[in-house]
Protein backbone atom coordinates (compact mmCIF):
# COMPACT_ATOMS: atom_id res chain seq x y z
CA UNK A 1 0.00 0.00 0.00
CA UNK A 2 3.00 2.31 -0.56
CA UNK A 3 2.16 6.01 -1.38
CA UNK A 4 -1.15 5.30 -0.48
CA UNK A 5 -2.00 7.56 3.36
CA UNK A 6 -3.69 6.68 6.18
CA UNK A 7 -7.33 7.54 4.90
CA UNK A 8 -7.21 5.85 1.78
CA UNK A 9 -6.05 2.63 3.23
CA UNK A 10 -8.52 2.85 5.27
CA UNK A 11 -11.42 3.34 2.77
CA UNK A 12 -9.79 0.70 0.19
CA UNK A 13 -9.56 -1.77 3.18
CA UNK A 14 -13.02 -0.97 5.25
CA UNK A 15 -10.83 -0.81 8.35
CA UNK A 16 -10.63 1.96 10.97
CA UNK A 17 -7.73 4.61 11.34
CA UNK A 18 -6.51 2.59 14.46
CA UNK A 19 -6.35 -0.83 12.71
CA UNK A 20 -4.21 0.53 10.09
CA UNK A 21 -2.12 2.55 12.70
CA UNK A 22 -1.33 -0.31 14.46
CA UNK A 23 -0.51 -2.81 11.21
CA UNK A 24 1.80 -0.03 10.09
CA UNK A 25 3.48 -0.16 13.44
CA UNK A 26 3.31 -3.93 13.04
CA UNK A 27 5.24 -4.03 9.77
CA UNK A 28 7.68 -1.11 11.10
CA UNK A 29 8.92 -3.19 14.10
CA UNK A 30 9.03 -6.70 12.31
CA UNK A 31 11.08 -5.25 9.67
CA UNK A 32 13.32 -3.78 12.68
CA UNK A 33 13.22 -0.39 10.52
CA UNK A 34 12.02 3.04 12.02
CA UNK A 35 9.27 3.82 9.10
CA UNK A 36 7.28 3.01 7.03
CA UNK A 37 9.24 4.19 3.81
CA UNK A 38 12.20 2.21 5.19
CA UNK A 39 10.21 -0.66 5.81
CA UNK A 40 8.92 0.27 1.77
CA UNK A 41 12.74 0.29 0.84
CA UNK A 42 13.79 -2.57 2.77
CA UNK A 43 11.31 -4.94 1.26
CA UNK A 44 11.97 -3.83 -1.90
CA UNK A 45 15.70 -4.45 -1.55
CA UNK A 46 15.27 -8.33 -0.20
CA UNK A 47 15.76 -10.83 -2.14
CA UNK A 48 12.68 -12.71 -3.23
CA UNK A 49 10.99 -14.55 -0.13
CA UNK A 50 7.65 -15.23 0.48
CA UNK A 51 6.04 -12.18 2.36
CA UNK A 52 4.58 -14.76 4.84
CA UNK A 53 8.14 -15.57 5.75
CA UNK A 54 9.30 -12.21 6.26
CA UNK A 55 6.19 -11.10 8.09
CA UNK A 56 6.57 -14.18 10.61
CA UNK A 57 10.22 -13.39 11.57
Amino acid sequence: MDGYSGQEMQLLLSKGETTINSKRQNIVCKLDVSSMKEAVEKFQHLEYESPRKLLQS
